[in-house]
């Protein structure tokens, strides 16, 4: 199954969204985040859908290379960070990503990761996790709270060594900075929108990609009413806008 597949409606349903068996994905409420903690709560969701690219200087610290290692070997490598009282607010009690062994499947050529004591012992019963199911799962994701995928690619080492330390001073910068709620500036704007049915009472119940989906919507509306005021009142050229930008659905 792939993302183009998916039914999206689960999204805005809030449902959880089952990839097997055993992986299944919770979409936590507003309320549920807050209550977990708001930076913890980020700080771990996005270290399990980071891509090497968000990682260039630490990958660098450890040795390896961003540009030679897969989404799936970072997230490997990642696991003893996703204990199960830790990640159960979007995988449940049942999943513990430190209690798998990684193997290598031979007739499919694919390492893959579970909780059997050895390859031979996986079953139907197993938490299984190959490279495409790990795509999957890290993509639903991010679309639940609106994260988009940079890659960055060098064309050359010297331009790779660059990129790797502006990551560094990146996170040199943000290490000493004190943590800003990205959901209070935008809870407070919805909230105070004629266009966002929720009150500061009832928000909070909203799961997160419902939220961050209806943050999108109201920005889009508010850009076409303003696009469309600059137009009748003469100081927007109608000719120079891409057609696409008047429609909000």
């Amino acid at each position: 199954m792939v993302l183009d597949k998916m039914d999206k409606l689960q999204l805005l349903r809030g449902n959880d969204y089952i990839i097997t068996k055993y992986l299944k994905i919770h979409q936590p409420t507003l309320d549920e985040i807050f209550q977990y903690g708001e930076q913890e709560y980020y700080s771990m969701v996005s270290t399990l859908v980071a891509i090497p690219s968000d990682m260039k200087s630490v990958l660098d610290d450890m040795k390896m290379d961003y540009t030679k290692i897969s989404e799936f070997d970072l997230f490997c490598n990642c696991l003893r960070g996703f204990q199960s009282p830790k990640t159960e607010i979007l995988f449940g009690k049942d999943v513990d990503f430190t209690s798998v062994h990684l193997y290598y499947d031979n007739q499919n050529q694919e390492s893959v990761l579970c909780n059997a004591n050895e390859y031979d012992g996986i079953d139907e019963n197993s938490l299984f996790i190959n490279e495409s199911i790990y795509i999957l799962m890290a993509e639903y994701i991010r679309q639940m709270h609106g994260f988009k995928k940079k890659v960055e690619k060098a064309a050359n080492p010297f331009t790779k060594k660059i990129l790797i330390e502006e990551d560094r001073m990146k996170r040199n910068r943000e290490q000493n900075k004190p943590f800003e709620s990205m959901l209070y500036p935008l809870i407070l704007g919805m909230v105070n929108c004629a266009d966002f049915p929720y009150t500061f009472e009832t928000v909070w119940n909203l799961p997160i990609s419902v939220f961050m989906s209806s943050v999108v919507q109201v920005q889009k509306l508010k850009n076409v009413g303003y696009t469309m005021q600059g137009i009748y009142s003469g100081n927007v050229d109608v000719s120079k806008i891409n057609k696409d930008e008047l429609k909000w659905i």
